[in-house]
């Protein structure tokens, strides 16, 4: 959607990512400190994961499947 091309059933799995991403670790998983670097962070795949206990290596890989760039 960043990219403005036509997208298919894979950006509804995105948004679960997204969405599984902020219900364990509270906040948004590409957020930076202006529009253009969550961009960046968003069109490479920037993801890191808040060392937060409780949040099971299962639920990480669950989330890295999801937020795949087609």
């Amino acid at each position: 959607m960043v990219e403005k091309k036509t997208h298919d059933y894979a950006v509804d799995n995105w948004t679960l990512g997204v969405l599984f991403y902020e219900l364990l670790y509270g906040v948004p998983p590409f957020e930076a400190e202006s529009q253009r670097d969550t961009f960046k962070r968003i069109f490479n795949v920037d993801l890191s994961f808040p060392s937060t206990h409780g949040v099971t290596d299962e639920a990480k890989d669950l989330i890295c499947k999801l937020l795949v760039k087609d």
